[in-house]
């Protein structure tokens, strides 16, 4: 992707500092079956630096799911050198 190229996501992620009780006790019998139901967006972008959110919000299902987009940030130039 080129660099301030978009990413556009759909998805169930939780808020920072949802608590999602129900969400989370679902999650324990959905996660072995079909999918999580309990992972926060910002703890998985954290291992992605290349990218930064630019907006996010609750869409469907009483804020279930939410619309994220991601801009990839322009990064500098780190040549790949080997250690052996």
């Amino acid at each position: 992707m080129k660099p301030e190229g978009s990413v556009l996501i759909l998805d169930k992620f939780l808020k920072p500092g949802e608590t999602a009780w129900i969400r989370r006790t679902l999650n324990l019998l959905a996660r072995h079956i079909v999918t999580r139901l309990d992972v926060i967006f910002e703890k998985v972008l954290v291992e992605v630096p290349e990218f930064k959110l630019e907006a996010g919000k609750p869409v469907l299902a009483g804020g279930w799911f939410r619309s994220i987009r991601l801009v990839k940030r322009q990064m500098p130039y780190s040549p790949i050198v080997s250690r052996y």
